[in-house]
C-alpha cells in the first residue's frame, strides 16, 4: 500500500513511511522491485503497517479498495501505523490480528504508536486509544518498546 500511495503520487515524500528508529530507514530500489525468495511474488509493502481486513474494504483482485466517501467519520478510523516484526526488530508492512509476528509498535513517548487516519490526520495513540477505534479487531498484538514485551491488546 505504501508503495502504491507513493508511486501514484498521493504521497509526495516517501520517507514519511519510515520511522527513523528501526530499519529499513529509507525507500530504495530493493524495496520497490524486490521479490519474495519463497513465493517469487513482488515485495511492495515493507513499512508502516496497515491493519488487515478493515471492516469497510472492498477486495479487487489482490488489492483492497477503501470507499472513503462512504465512511461517516473517517477521522476515527486508523489506516497506517507504526509496526514491527519483533523477531528482527524491523518495520513491517502489515499489522495482523491473531499473530505476533507483525504488531503495532508502541515506541514513542509513553508507549504510543504514530497513526494515520482516513481523513489524513496523524496522531500518536496509546494502546487504549487504538482499542477505541471503530476498526479495532480483537487479538491485535502490540510491541511495547519501553519494556520489550509483545502481547495481545
Amino acid at each position: 500500500m505504501e508503495q502504491t500511495l507513493y508511486a501514484l503520487g498521493y504521497v509526495k515524500n516517501a520517507p514519511v513511511f519510515f520511522c527513523p528508529e528501526l530499519p529499513p530507514y529509507s525507500l530504495n530500489h530493493d524495496l520497490i522491485n524486490g521479490t519474495d525468495a519463497k513465493t517469487g511474488l513482488p515485495i511492495n509493502n515493507l513499512t508502516y503497517g496497515f491493519p488487515e481486513a478493515l471492516p469497510f474494504e472492498t477486495k479487487i483482485g489482490n488489492f483492497a479498495a477503501i470507499p472513503t466517501q462512504k465512511i461517516r467519520r473517517p477521522e476515527t478510523y486508523f489506516y497506517i501505523a507504526d509496526s514491527v516484526y519483533p523477531a528482527a526488530m524491523t518495520q513491517e508492512y502489515t499489522i495482523r490480528h491473531n499473530t505476533n509476528w507483525c504488531s503495532f509498535r508502541l515506541g514513542h513517548g509513553a508507549d504510543r504508536c504514530n497513526t494515520l487516519f482516513l481523513d489524513m490526520h496523524v496522531k500518536p495513540l496509546n494502546s487504549q486509544e487504538l482499542k477505541e477505534s471503530p476498526n479495532w479487531k480483537p487479538k491485535f498484538y502490540a510491541y511495547f518498546m519501553s519494556s520489550g514485551v509483545n502481547r495481545f491488546l
